[in-house]
């Protein structure tokens, strides 16, 4: 089938069907076992739904295969996006140094918080929060921290959605549509 049937009938059974196919082979790719396989699939059934608007979406994290995983994720939904391993990348993005005046290459982001480093997810924020307020460029927290590291973050951070990982599907498709009916896209 060809790519562009998919992204132009994404209500289509058929397409719910491979894109069911495809996201549980990824999702194999990436840890194998049948208990998340069935996890997988069972959390993940095919949620087609009309699209919305496609936005470009950063993410920040350092383990590649959670950043491939929720690059297609993403880019199943019509998204574009744009992954770094490192906070060194995603700062040269945001702010190249020849264009001062360049626009926000992103309409969301995506970051870890737990990084190696000096420099922790939050740290990122803050640092990206002192240029590009909130209304123009919305930041969702991923993470695998504790419960009580969780419960600080959420304290300290309380306008900042954050998502657990393992991250399902349907977590990351709530939160984004979540910022869709905020600007009404």
């Amino acid at each position: 089938m060809h790519h562009s049937a998919l992204e132009e009938h994404p209500g289509n059974p058929i397409t719910c069907r491979i894109r069911i196919i495809l996201e549980a082979l990824l999702f194999l790719t990436v840890e194998t076992g049948t208990t998340l396989f069935t996890w997988f699939y069972r959390n993940n059934v095919a949620h087609c739904h009309e699209r919305r608007a496609q936005m470009k979406i950063g993410i920040l994290d350092d383990n590649p295969a959670i950043l491939d995983v929720l690059a297609t994720m993403l880019e199943l939904e019509g998204h574009t996006v744009s992954t770094h391993a490192t906070g060194l990348s995603l700062l040269e993005a945001l702010f190249p140094d020849a264009d001062r005046d360049a626009p926000i290459p992103y309409n969301l982001l995506i970051l870890d918080l737990l990084l190696p480093g000096d420099m922790s997810g939050a740290n990122f924020y803050m640092l990206i929060r002192k240029s590009i307020p909130a209304e123009e460029l919305p930041i969702i927290f991923i993470t695998a921290a504790g419960e009580k590291d969780i419960q600080n973050l959420k304290m300290a951070f309380p306008d900042v959605p954050l998502l657990r990982k393992p991250i399902r599907r349907q977590d990351l498709l709530q939160a984004i549509n979540a910022y869709f009916l905020m600007v009404g896209l």
